[in-house]
């Protein structure tokens, strides 16, 4: 017997599975469900994303599938190497879902391949069914209806867990998850971690052992969930104040292991390798409001210079002078203590004289000399001095 999305009533799963095992025990059932159903008797067979790595001279999964569904609407799209990698891109744009790269593929009778590539960030509009004959559930019409489905099944607290899930990016960890996450507001709920295990079960949270620290927990979601939960976190009016926790999570968290120093000191910057994409969204949220304010350009300085361990070692340089360029150009806008801005300047000034930009890098370290100076940083003042000699010795502008 098979029994399909049975996730609508996985809580009477004893009552109806269970029981009909026990009163005809040589029935054997496939059932296709979200979530596990907790029975004694079941034997899980998890559907992963469709593979997206080419094996020998064939296609990947994700590749076949998006091929063979666009050939039904456009019989002539071209199977090229260099329009193959745009499928790839396509693919894993969309996490390998089936039915996301089923829904793709059906618009390649008006789309382009890099059109479509361009208008993947409007997924939710543009990932429809064409054919209104197809008989397909309304759940598989679109994208956003199949993600409606998965939604509307949730507990309330459920749906508030994973649409504050949005605001993480590159994964998170448990403890990043405690904090972050709020769900005060609901009576009776299970610890945070408890919950996120829930939607773990519902294949709407994705974990894994990241491989720097064996033995951890880290929670992603898929980008096609983020970006439904992303909308849900605007509706339910939470959105500024869990972002707001988000920050204050990772920017005390960014300044505490670019400090460190010693034996630890590696470790630390390795677990800030890992969370460069919370600290990117800090810095990136902070500049995108339209009322700047002093808080959040020392948002933004405070995650450029948690970043500055890793990116000025490992790069890319230009992308981080961007970053250092945005939040420095803000401080035209909004003035911040001279102890900040002293930090700021010094990391350009590293970053350019790195990038072989010594004039520009000479601005930037001689006004940090100036705010050392005036706030009589000694310190400081110390280590400004040293990257201006190591300046002048690289220009060769050192008199014997």
């Amino acid at each position: 017997i098979i029994l399909d999305t049975f996730e609508q009533i996985a809580e009477f799963a004893e009552e109806t599975v269970g029981h009909w095992l026990v009163v005809a025990p040589s029935l054997q059932f496939l059932v296709t469900s979200r979530q596990a159903l907790d029975l004694e008797a079941e034997k899980l067979v998890e559907c992963t994303p469709l593979d997206l790595t080419r094996k020998g001279k064939g296609m990947a999964e994700a590749t076949t599938l998006f091929v063979d569904r666009a050939k039904q609407v456009a019989p002539n799209i071209s199977t090229q190497a260099r329009d193959i990698e745009k499928v790839v891109r396509i693919a894993r744009r969309l996490d390998g879902n089936p039915l996301a790269i089923e829904l793709a593929a059906a618009q390649m009778s008006e789309f382009t391949l890099d059109k479509l590539l361009r208008q993947l960030n409007r997924r939710f509009e543009i990932l429809t069914r064409k054919d209104e004959r197809s008989g397909s559930p309304r759940r598989q019409q679109t994208l956003h209806a199949a993600m409606e489905w998965s939604w509307e099944l949730l507990k309330p607290f459920e749906q508030a867990a994973l649409a504050q899930c949005s605001v993480f990016r590159a994964g998170f960890d448990p403890e990043a998850a405690e904090v972050v996450i709020d769900l005060s507001k609901f009576e009776k709920v299970p610890w945070t971690v408890e919950v996120l295990q829930s939607l773990r079960k519902k294949s709407l949270l994705n974990m894994r052992e990241p491989d720097e620290f064996p033995g951890e927990i880290r929670y992603k979601l898929d980008q096609t969930i983020r970006d439904f939960a992303r909308e849900m976190l605007r509706r339910s009016g939470d959105r500024t104040t869990t972002r707001a926790r988000h920050a204050n999570y990772y920017l005390e968290i960014g300044e505490s292991l670019r400090r460190t120093v010693g034996a630890e000191k590696d470790i630390a910057w390795k677990r800030l390798d890992l969370e460069m994409g919370n600290l990117l969204a800090v810095h990136q949220r902070s500049l995108a409001n339209k009322k700047m304010t002093e808080s959040l350009v020392n948002q933004s300085i405070g995650a450029a210079l948690a970043m500055h361990p890793v990116l000025s070692r490992r790069g890319p340089l230009e992308r981080y002078l961007l970053l250092l360029d945005s939040s420095i150009d803000a401080l035209a806008r909004v003035p911040v203590d001279s102890e900040i801005e002293l930090e700021i300047r010094i990391a350009r000034g590293q970053t350019r004289r790195a990038r072989g930009i010594l004039s520009a890098a000479k601005q930037d370290l001689n006004r940090a000399l100036d705010l050392a100076k005036s706030t009589h940083d000694e310190a400081a003042e110390g280590r400004v001095r040293t990257e201006l000699g190591a300046i002048h010795m690289e220009a060769g502008q050192l008199k014997a």
